[in-house]
């Protein structure tokens, strides 16, 4: 119990150590099958990738989300939890989905026309999960900048603002 209760205190309060704890381990995925071809599917376009430089170009957003998120703590922005359990636990699932289906350990035949649409899946889940980490930084940064001012408020600042601004 009490090891699970720290575990959810590294995610919400410091999300940067998860997501930079997971980097060697997400690397070394991408070394068991390297050479294996996969193929996704965006807007009608087909993108061609090795498993190595899909888990390569995770490691490297997640270095990066993981610095961002490093950045508002330092600065003292307050994060919303709740978002940073989100980010860090979607990103996490797609990331477990896409290379269990690209190590054929689940059968995504069941689910899904073969394996490089299940990889397809995880990597458009992976994607969207990245929109907590941007909605949570632009909550953070305007909390920090703004206080805890009302939405109001914060729409009579910047018409106050917005003419000295212009000038």
């Amino acid at each position: 119990m009490h090891v699970k209760e720290e575990s959810m205190q590294i995610t919400s309060n410091e999300p940067y150590l998860a997501l930079w704890l997971a980097i060697p381990v997400i690397v070394s995925l991408g070394f068991i099958n390297a050479s294996t071809l996969h193929a996704i599917t965006i807007r009608g376009n087909g993108y061609r990738f090795r498993e190595i430089d899909l888990a390569q170009a995770i490691a490297i957003l997640f270095e990066l989300i993981g610095i961002g998120y490093w950045l508002l703590q330092n600065n003292h922005f307050p994060l919303n939890a709740t978002l940073n359990k989100w980010h860090i636990n979607f990103s996490f699932i797609s990331v477990c989905l896409m290379f269990l289906f690209a190590l054929r350990i689940v059968e995504s035949e069941l689910l899904f026309k073969d394996a490089t649409t299940g990889v397809d899946f995880g990597v458009k889940v992976f994607a969207y999960s990245q929109l907590f980490f941007f909605i949570n930084a632009i909550m953070a940064v305007l909390k920090g900048v703004m206080g805890n001012k009302t939405l109001h408020s914060m729409s009579q600042i910047l018409k106050n603002k917005m003419p000295k601004i212009l000038k």
